[in-house]
């Protein structure tokens, strides 16, 4: 019985540091992709040939 409560409790453990590593994931996921989107746009402004109404 002792043995059964621990594997128990040992398992909801796991399941929320599973749930929680899942969450920072997503989140790292979320940020690499804003940092991808603002790379890209300071390389187009970086490698602009002629200023344009829209870049100034």
């Amino acid at each position: 019985m002792h043995m059964a409560h621990k594997y128990e409790t040992e398992r909801v453990a796991l399941k929320s540091k599973i749930a929680d590593y899942r969450t920072k994931l997503a989140t790292m996921n979320t940020v690499q992709q804003s940092r991808d989107m603002f790379l890209k746009a300071v390389r187009k402004v970086i490698e602009m040939e002629a200023l344009t109404a829209p870049m100034y």
